[in-house]
């Protein structure tokens, strides 16, 4: 199903989080390389979104390698842009569906 996701979404940012839940899996799963190139192409796909970025510093951490950690945080930062919504980062904090709220607001008899 994610992987439907990653390569036939409509949307993007479906694409995207469907990157960063795979590689996730595959992190978990010890197949580091795949979990890297899915988070290169996240980061391809949204450059200015910090979950791509923060994901492969967390995975250069785990392998040994903290100054490529350091080095990934530092551009993911660099690239960031502070109005952009990332959609990972919401779905591991708890984030509003913001569209659902709008859709639902619309709806609602004052």
């Amino acid at each position: 199903m994610l992987e439907g996701a990653r390569d036939d979404a409509v949307a993007a940012s479906d694409r995207y989080v469907a990157r960063l839940f795979l590689s996730e899996l595959d992190r978990l799963d010890g197949n580091v390389e795949t979990a890297r190139r899915l988070l290169d192409e996240a980061r391809a796909m949204a450059p200015d979104r910090q979950s791509a970025w923060v994901a492969l510093a967390q995975l250069e951490e785990a392998a040994g390698r903290p100054d490529q950690a350091r080095a990934s945080v530092r551009e993911g930062l660099a690239r960031s842009g502070k109005t952009v919504v990332d959609e990972w980062w919401s779905y591991r904090n708890g984030g509003l569906d913001r569209e659902g709220l709008a859709w639902l607001r619309a709806r609602v008899h004052r």
